[in-house]
């Protein structure tokens, strides 16, 4: 959720001409490097033992994080520990008290995010007499590849259409996605 409002706060910094293309590129890194690297996890478990998979779990995670350490960033004042809470809850309480808010979070917690379904494929996987090796390339590099051009192309139709319009088809097909393999 922490990434998702940073990356939505990214975005509206974003020419709005190009917001969507934006949106879908990074979705397609977000969704595709997991789908990517959650599927080589799955196929190093089947070759290799627990402490090794927990070793690469754990550099997948923390060796993209250690480009943060080559932007460069101009060092603010320090400023009086009272005010600064005071600024910070004032700004809260704007937030908070904001219809906006309110209306995001019901988005934020309908079961609308069907991508989540994704997460529970490789479980299921032996109930359909999936190998270790189908799941992990169906939601590895198959998985990332797939939803890497959809995101890409989604946010490529944002761009030319009405963006809660598109939410709506999108979330709508990916309903009847997921009700298909449900049956």
């Amino acid at each position: 959720a922490m990434s998702s409002s940073a990356s939505g706060a990214l975005m509206s910094t974003v020419d709005a001409g190009v917001r969507g293309r934006a949106a879908g590129w990074s979705q397609a890194g977000n969704v595709g490097a997991g789908s990517l690297f959650g599927g080589a996890l799955i196929w190093l478990s089947d070759r290799v033992e627990l402490p090794v998979v927990a070793l690469a779990a754990a550099a997948i995670i923390f060796v993209p994080a250690l480009a943060v350490l080559a932007v460069q960033e101009t060092p603010l004042p320090r400023l009086a520990l009272k005010p600064l809470c005071r600024d910070l809850f004032q700004d809260v309480w704007l937030v908070l008290s904001a219809r906006r808010t309110w209306l995001g979070l019901v988005f934020f917690c309908s079961p609308a995010g069907t991508g989540a379904l994704s997460n529970l494929i490789s479980s299921v996987g032996t109930d359909h007499h999936a190998s270790g090796d189908v799941v992990a390339f169906l939601t590895g590099v198959g998985g990332a590849v797939l939803m890497g051009v959809g995101s890409g192309l989604g946010g490529w139709i944002c761009d030319r259409y009405h963006r809660k319009t598109c939410y709506a088809v999108f979330g709508l097909l990916g309903g009847i996605a997921a009700t298909y393999l449900w049956l």
